[in-house]
């Protein structure tokens, strides 16, 4: 599986809509969030997250990156420092 296929499944076992997720962020980092267009591109696949957005993802979802990475191809791959 794919990170983004991951944070999509995750978000949906968690019953959120995409902009629920985002507010979430936002509630959480406020104007520092990633914008909703972002959250969308990685979510689709079109861009790969950086450090600080799968932060951010995870810390709206409640879980952590290395749980977010579990069973997916990005598993063992660097990833950014934040």
């Amino acid at each position: 599986m794919k990170l983004h296929e991951k944070i999509k499944k995750l978000r949906q076992e968690k019953g959120l809509s995409l902009r629920e997720l985002h507010r979430l962020m936002l509630n959480d980092f406020e104007e520092s969030a990633v914008t909703y267009r972002t959250l969308q591109r990685i979510e689709s696949g079109d861009t790969d997250g950086r450090g600080i957005s799968l932060h951010q993802i995870c810390t709206a979802l409640k879980i952590s990156l290395a749980e977010l990475r579990k069973d997916t191809e990005e598993e063992n791959s660097p990833v950014d420092l934040i």
